[in-house]
């Protein structure tokens, strides 16, 4: 079909999917269950289960628990709300509960594709007076717990009541002044400092943390405020490259000059800033390019917080690819140290736990008092390092260019990568979107047979290895093969033979010859 080498046999792969599909439910689900219930087990009081769940201070998933109405013996869960997520729940042992549909294709159908047994089980804990107090429920590859608590907050939480529940939990009532969840919330004020814990910026002073809804509005929080301190033709510095959605709203501000650096290097940024004496300088550590160009944060931190006229500057981070690896603010330490403003543009870059969910917020960071006051600006897990074997693996691919972050610890002061590795060909012809989700493909391809878990998608950060050919990063830039390293890594081998294996077909069809190496047809395991 289509000319496709090497040749695959639809018919026998058809053959070998459904019989997976159809043995999936009764193996992977149906059985396991059964092998791992502890039988004979007291059914508990089934109204010691009865309430309204939350997830730990995230309040983005909610669980109705009631008895049955059709047999008392058994549970129904209401999920977020909605009508067609209700499910009838079994007693499975102790204080655990199972909810698994009858059928694969009834999983599917509501919206249930699972791979893990266990995904079907929710454990209930109870407190020292053998109460019920919450609920633990491990999806494929999230851990949700939640606490059983009031589903009905209102959006403006009031400050006393009478006649009417306009708030049920008490420590929200604090706030004499405005009481919007911004200025007011306990709950975001906790969750701040939860983030501010796991990204690690340092400890030398004491620093503050806000929670954005996404990454252009972390950096809008941060243009908001210089927009209040620069005057016209100020000049902003900027390396070669910062994320493009930032560079168009920066551009925008005719009355603003904007100046970049001829490289990344952390002298030539500091040169161009004290030439142009700039007001406000970018650094980012990473740049979001096949390059994966890196600037010394820390040698420039060090360099300009001992140099006179740095104290009035301001310098702008986006710590999106290395989050949570450097302790960023204990370097800027000296008698003429900048402020410094650290944001994140994109939102997978933070981690609770292993959770591949929804991101609960984007961080703006700032010392006490680089800005006034919070309301000036109001307007977890970290990932190792697990790039540099995958890109040892590709390093000899004839035509290839890779880049990886391989020496972070040594050389930049960094506690992790950013599991980021790059492809750019180097032949004409081999970068365009349509040859690189070929070669997509036959990574996937090969990632199915040597059983490897990789998804293809924009964005990084993720508990399993994701690709994408990453086409949006700079005008005028050539799209690049762009994997982001999960955490499976015992299968980091795999994983790289398996991009290995694509890569080789793909320059053995572009060169019109059947193979390109050889074992470029061949899997091994």
């Amino acid at each position: 079909m289509y000319g496709l080498q090497p040749a695959v046999d639809f018919v026998d792969m058809s053959a070998k999917g459904a019989t997976r599909y159809l043995s999936h439910y009764t193996k992977d689900f149906k059985i396991p269950l059964e092998e791992n219930q502890i039988c004979d087990t007291m059914l508990p009081p089934v109204n010691d289960f009865v309430g309204s769940y939350i997830t730990d201070h995230l309040d983005i998933i909610c669980l109705d628990i009631s008895v049955n109405t059709k047999d008392a013996s058994r549970l129904t869960m209401v999920v977020n709300k909605q009508s067609d997520q209700a499910w009838e729940m079994w007693h499975y042992n102790y204080d655990t509960w199972y909810y698994l549909p009858d059928s694969y294709d009834n999983c599917l159908i509501r919206g249930l594709d699972r791979t893990l047994w266990s995904s079907f089980l929710i454990s209930f804990r109870r407190d020292s007076a053998e109460k019920i107090n919450g609920l633990f429920w491990k999806l494929d590859s999230m851990d949700l717990q939640a606490t059983l608590g009031s589903l009905f907050e209102r959006a403006s939480a009031a400050t006393d009541q009478s006649q009417r529940d306009w708030f049920f939990d008490t420590e929200a009532q604090n706030a004499n002044a405005c009481n919007y969840d911004r200025y007011g919330s306990p709950n975001l004020r906790n969750l701040e400092q939860r983030f501010l814990s796991v990204l690690g910026l340092g400890d030398r002073t004491p620093m503050e943390l806000l929670l954005t809804s996404s990454g252009m509005a972390a950096y809008q929080v941060i243009q908001n405020y210089l927009l209040q301190i620069l005057a016209p033709n100020d000049i902003v510095v900027l390396p070669p490259y910062i994320y493009f959605e930032a560079l168009e709203q920066l551009q925008g501000l005719k009355h603003l000059c904007i100046v970049h650096a001829p490289t990344s290097a952390v002298q030539d940024i500091i040169e161009t800033a004290e030439r142009y004496n700039a007001r406000a300088v970018f650094i980012d550590p990473v740049a979001n390019l096949v390059t994966l160009s890196v600037s010394d944060v820390r040698q420039f931190a060090r360099t300009v917080s001992n140099q006179p006229g740095w104290g009035s500057r301001y310098v702008i981070i986006d710590g999106t690819i290395a989050s949570g690896a450097m302790n960023i603010y204990d370097w800027f330490y000296g008698a003429h140290a900048p402020k410094v403003f650290y944001y994140e543009s994109a939102s997978p870059a933070i981690w609770i736990g292993s959770s591949d969910g929804r991101s609960v917020g984007v961080p703006v960071c700032f010392r006490q008092g680089d800005a006034h006051d919070r309301s000036q600006l109001r307007g977890s897990h970290v990932l190792p390092q697990r790039s540099a074997s995958t890109a040892t693996r590709l390093l000899h691919v004839p035509g290839t260019y890779v880049s990886a972050d391989i020496e972070f610890r040594e050389v930049l002061g960094w506690r992790h990568g950013s599991a980021l590795v790059t492809i750019r060909f180097c032949r004409d012809g081999m970068n365009n979107k349509e040859g690189l989700e070929a070669c997509i493909g036959l990574i996937l391809h090969a990632a199915q047979t040597l059983g490897v878990p990789l998804t293809k998608g924009v964005s990084f950060g993720f508990s399993t290895s994701r690709i994408s050919s990453a086409s949006s990063m700079a005008q005028g830039s050539d799209p690049f093969l762009r994997t982001s390293v999960g955490l499976d890594m015992a299968q980091i081998d795999d994983l790289a033979e398996a991009i290995l294996t694509g890569v080789k077909r793909y320059v053995a069809d572009f060169d019109g010859t059947q193979e390109a190496g050889s074992d470029s047809h061949g899997f091994s395991k």
